[in-house]
């Protein structure tokens, strides 16, 4: 089995630590393979917060048949 890797997005409330997973608008959550991608997304998102909001990245693992 090979394990491919997956990166989502967490999205965490500052003032009441809750924290929720990105969506990919369809209501599934947003996988993404590319880190390179996903860092820049972050790194976006953070510098562009208004709401006291911080993002992060969630590495996850899939295995394949």
């Amino acid at each position: 089995m090979k394990s491919k890797i997956y990166y989502t997005i967490k999205k965490t409330f500052l003032k009441t630590n809750q924290s929720v997973v990105m969506n990919n608008s369809l209501g599934e959550v947003l996988e993404l393979e590319n880190q390179e991608t996903v860092e820049l997304m972050v790194e976006t998102l953070n510098s562009n917060t208004d709401s006291n909001c911080k993002y992060s990245i969630i590495k996850r693992g899939t295995h394949l048949a």
